[in-house]
């Protein structure tokens, strides 16, 4: 403990140095951050620019709030104190971005007044229907065949759409090496090499295909000669194919980036790639951007594109020199800092904990930080810590995760591990059956949290104790995105969109089976014409309501399309929501709708943000269980926490399969062991689960070793 308070101080006093801090869970980072924070404002030194940048806009709060709290105590704070303190920006790394483009935004040929967007379906349509004209500005008209016969369009405009940060390739689209794939059907096949007729027969077809198809597989038979010569044909046309795709990709996802911002819309993307366009100008930089004092939190989730933002804030091409020779030079008036962990990383779809690891070390190599290990930890008793320490020491080894040991604090409690054979949903019957908090060493149930890696298990497991009078309630983890669950939210945008597009049967089959639950023999016969009378029914409410919404005001007309088809009542039926969260999302909806000269369109648009990006979490029921996914327990704590389902597999998630999804999975169940405070219950339910030997599948127990 005396150890690790060293290293506290160390980092929250020595305002000259830039360190890079490993925090284990539960090691009191936050209170580290804040406090180097604190000193920083109060050393007198007069602070340029500022900024701790964290993952979560609820973080970002959270460490202000202490901060503030931290300094405003003191009735003798100074004008420099005061200017440093509300000169620092607290945030995530895109709001960041957003506030420099506002300040840059001549530069950048943006307007001030740039809108962001989550969800942008609505502009992506509208720039694909102007698709031949885009193609007409990347492709020769002479090549517009080749582009139809080589290429899938509906895949280059999903994989530009998707572009997070160009790449180079090809400087103009040209066309194919189709001389090599000649050659290759010029070989004469003899009788025996069956196979090499099949696949020039292939090829044919491929080639008259208009890239309907993919290339065939080079046959493994035929003779040394044939293998060889195919293979450097086929080559040739490959690279060239690869080229051209990242060649329209690129184009593609240029032109895209300037439509938006010719609408005065931004993504995610564009907010961190034009803020590093600007900062790659030197002259610009050194005028405008200097002096950047930065504390980096949960820096194991941070991009590369990211990294190389923050640290050309310190100084211009600070990312090239830490790449190459000899040592860095150093940099008067920034200072860099980062704290994260490794262990922690479980957001593989956004960031690379490789090249954070990567990063790190070169940091060190150059001597740019100084590695500081929190180890601990002020959460986990000593029984747990044991557990983690032994079941996770061997568990990174295929990674370039450097596993450090967890210490249980001084005088912490000697906590339980308990593991229950049986099934997962029986055995949470049996633990809380005619049970009180006060038999967990609780105040209250929702002190107690059942951890899933997937959220579909927990709703199955509400459902299963559902009924149940001996059980306490159960309340699923909501706090997190709606977008796949039945909400008012998701309902009532859903049934303004079909207002707003009142002929479109398809949106009328949706909003039917959804909302209403009609099956689809019934609404297939609705369809042609046949005897459906609550179809039917439905549809005349549409009508009506679509003849009335002229005479009503926009509030009067969202509440009363609500009450005729008894919203509430259906949500409450579900059990998923709790009565205070169903009327949170309600009075959501009714304060969007009392918005000054709001149209429909625009009010369907604020609900669908609303359900996919809520503002603020869901409020927690004290009497309730809570259930939680893996990701979603992530920055949070309780002393009791259940992990069911260890021997049920899963398929792995994520954009890439094999080792790095393995990886992720593995560090999602050491953030889930470690929320647990004193008591940590494992269900064994071995018997119930056969291993499917799948190499895409795995369960908690098998990352365990078990």
């Amino acid at each position: 403990m005396l150890v690790d308070q060293h290293k506290r101080d160390e980092f929250t006093k020595n305002l000259a140095q830039n360190f890079s801090v490993i925090a284990s869970p539960g090691t009191g980072k936050t209170t580290a951050i804040t406090d180097r924070i604190g000193n920083l404002v109060l050393s007198e030194a007069s602070l340029k620019n500022f900024i701790a940048v964290t993952y979560t806009d609820k973080a970002a709060k959270e460490i202000k709030e202490r901060v503030y709290g931290k300094i405003l105590t003191d009735k003798t704070v100074s004008e420099v104190t005061l200017k440093n303190l509300e000169g620092i920006f607290f945030g995530t790394i895109h709001g960041f971005c957003a506030k420099f483009l506002r300040e840059h935004y001549g530069k950048a040929h943006l307007n001030k007044d740039f809108e962001i967007i989550g969800d942008d379906r609505d502009l992506w349509h509208k720039f694909t229907s102007q698709i031949n004209k885009i193609i007409d500005k990347i492709v020769p008209i002479g090549l517009r065949d080749c582009l139809a016969n080589h290429f899938k369009l509906g895949e280059i405009l999903r994989q530009a759409r998707e572009v997070t940060a160009p790449t180079t390739c090809g400087e103009k689209f040209v066309p194919p090496p189709m001389e090599d794939i000649a050659e290759i059907l010029a070989y004469e096949a003899s009788a025996s090499e069956d196979k090499i007729y099949d696949f020039q027969k292939n090829v044919k077809l491929w080639m008259n295909s208009k890239g309907t198809c993919s290339f065939p597989e080079i046959p493994k038979v035929g003779g040394q000669n044939f293998s060889k010569h195919c293979s450097e044909k086929i080559q040739t046309y490959l690279r060239w194919k690869s080229e051209m795709e990242c060649y329209l990709t690129n184009k593609i996802s240029e032109e895209y980036v300037a439509f938006k911002i010719a609408h005065n819309s931004l993504g995610y993307n564009e907010l961190t790639n034009l803020t590093l366009k600007i900062l790659a100008d030197k002259e610009y930089r050194e005028k405008y951007v200097q002096d950047y004092t930065i504390i980096l939190d949960e820096a194991q989730d941070t991009d590369e594109i990211q990294f190389k933002i923050l640290l050309n804030l310190i100084s211009y091409d600070l990312y090239e020199k830490i790449f190459g020779p000899g040592e860095l030079d150093t940099f008067k008036g920034g200072s860099f800092s980062l704290v994260g962990d490794p262990k922690q990383s479980i957001y593989a779809d956004r960031a690379d904990v490789e090249f954070y690891i990567f990063l790190h070390n070169k940091l060190l190599e150059k001597k740019f930080l100084k590695q500081l290990n929190f180890n601990v930890t002020m959460r986990c008793s000593r029984r747990i810590v044991e557990f983690v320490n032994a079941k996770f020491e061997h568990a990174f080894m295929s990674s370039s995760i450097k596993f450090i040991p967890m210490c249980a604090k001084p005088g912490s409690k000697q906590g339980r591990i308990e593991i229950l054979r049986g099934e997962s949903g029986k055995i949470l019957v049996e633990i809380f059956s005619n049970k009180t908090c006060s038999d967990f060493g609780v105040e209250s149930f929702s002190e107690v949290c059942i951890l899933a890696p997937r959220k579909s298990w927990l709703s199955e497991l509400a459902k299963s104790c559902k009924g149940d009078d001996t059980l306490p309630r159960m309340q699923l983890g909501f706090d997190e995105n709606l977008e796949n669950f039945p909400s008012i939210l998701k309902w009532t945008a859903s049934i303004m969109h079909f207002l707003n597009n009142i002929c479109d049967h398809r949106e009328l089959a949706g909003t039917l089976r959804e909302i209403f639950g009609i099956n689809t023999r019934e609404i297939i016969k609705f369809f042609n014409h046949n005897d459906s009378t609550i179809c039917e029914s439905i549809c005349d409410k549409f009508i009506t309501l679509k003849q009335e919404q002229r005479h009503l005001s926009l509030p009067s007309f969202i509440r009363k399309t609500m009450d005729n088809f008894h919203l509430v009542p259906r949500i409450k039926s579900l059990n998923i929501f709790t009565d205070e969260e169903i009327n949170t999302h309600y009075e959501s909806i009714m304060d969007a709708s009392y918005q000054t000269n709001l149209s429909c369109d625009e009010l369907e648009r604020k609900l669908i943000n609303l359900y996919k990006n809520p503002q603020a979490p869901s409020m927690t029921d004290k009497n309730s269980i809570q259930l939680l996914s893996f990701h979603k327990s992530k920055g949070l704590e309780w002393p009791v926490v259940i992990l069911p389902f260890m021997y049920r597999e899963r398929k792995l998630m994520g954009s890439k399969l094999g080792k790095n999804a393995l990886e992720n999975e593995r560090r999602m169940l050491f953030v889930a062991c470690t929320r647990a405070r004193e008591r940590l219950i494992l269900v064994n339910d071995s018997e119930y689960h056969t291993k499917s030997h799948r190499i895409n599948m795995i369960s908690s127990a098998s990352l365990l070793g078990y």
